[in-house]
């Protein structure tokens, strides 16, 4: 079972090591990464949570997997390792990126769209929020061919629905009740 408090402490205590160092933005480039990386590697998450390999074996790995050029992010996976909790990795990788975003009150906007946007687009979208009193917006884009065309734009509970699918789901919606009320 797994102890959703543990990923919370390690990073906080990497946060404040990160303030109290200035190294936050480096640590949170670091975080990113393995959270990306563990995320699309199923192998290697395997092999981080593999109690048959040894300690050392999964500290030489990690270390040339990922090159850390940061004390806190070194020092961060050397503790998840000697306390047998490595598992907790991205656990405490995405945990660290929340209270790092929080700190800093950024907020992140996602945005899922039938194909990738341009920069221009991005750019213009992130004018736009900032312009509507979100300051410190980080753009996710996620593409989900679903939609059909347009955009879906989640800052935090906020959700605007400009997608193809919502407008014909709509449409559809309109013309059953007026089909059904004459």
């Amino acid at each position: 079972m797994k102890n959703n408090r543990s990923p919370i402490r390690y990073s906080n205590a990497l946060l404040l090591y990160g303030i109290e160092n200035n190294l936050s933005e480096g640590i949170l480039i670091e975080m990113q990464t393995i959270l990306s990386t563990l995320g699309g590697s199923n192998s290697l998450r395997d092999f981080i949570t593999n109690p048959v390999i040894s300690k050392k074996n999964k500290e030489i790995a990690i270390f040339k997997i990922f090159n850390f050029k940061n004390k806190g992010s070194k020092g961060i996976v050397r503790l998840l390792i000697k306390n047998n909790r490595i598992s907790l990795l991205a656990e405490v990788a995405h945990k660290f990126i929340e209270l790092y975003n929080k700190f800093k009150g950024n907020k992140e906007a996602v945005i899922t769209s039938a194909t990738p946007l341009e920069e221009k687009i991005q750019l213009q979208i992130v004018k736009k929020v900032k312009e509507s009193s979100f300051s410190g917006i980080k753009i996710i884009n996620k593409i989900d061919e679903t939609i059909g065309g347009g955009y879906i734009l989640k800052i935090g509970d906020i959700l605007f629905d400009e997608s193809l699918s919502k407008k014909f789901e709509k449409l559809k919606r309109e013309l059953t009740l007026n089909n059904y009320s004459k």
